[in-house]
């Protein structure tokens, strides 16, 4: 399939994933002379932009929309990401860390045993 053939496709309606059915399908749509049809499915009507009503509307009005959104979505993710990480951190902060006993700590404790108290070094 020719970049001309997947175009006329797109053009007329045809989704990423139907083309690429077709394209596996091993069609070939360079002989034909006009848009190729080979299934008779619904076409998907293209997305049409509604006419602005209000004529004080700006172009870009949707997209602003969209990314005002997508900021509001991001911003909240970052805020529960916040509280995890601050979570974790008091917790640790909180608890003692227990290290693991080496062989060097038990033979101290032979040699100076402690018991629990502080020896005086005298």
């Amino acid at each position: 399939m020719k970049i001309d053939d997947v175009i006329t496709l797109l053009n007329a309606g045809y989704s990423r994933e139907e083309i690429q059915q077709m394209e596996a399908a091993g069609s070939d749509f360079s002989h034909s002379s006009g848009p190729a049809d080979p299934e008779p499915a619904p076409q998907p009507e293209p997305a049409q932009p509604e006419p602005a009503e209000d004529p004080n509307r700006m172009p870009g009005a949707d997209l602003a929309a969209a990314f005002d959104q997508a900021i509001s979505r991001m911003n909240t993710m970052f805020d529960e990401k916040i509280k995890q990480i601050q979570t974790a951190n008091v917790q640790a902060a909180r608890m003692p860390e227990d290290k693991p006993r080496t062989v060097d700590d038990i033979i101290g404790d032979i040699i100076k045993p402690t018991m629990g108290k502080r020896i005086r070094e005298e």
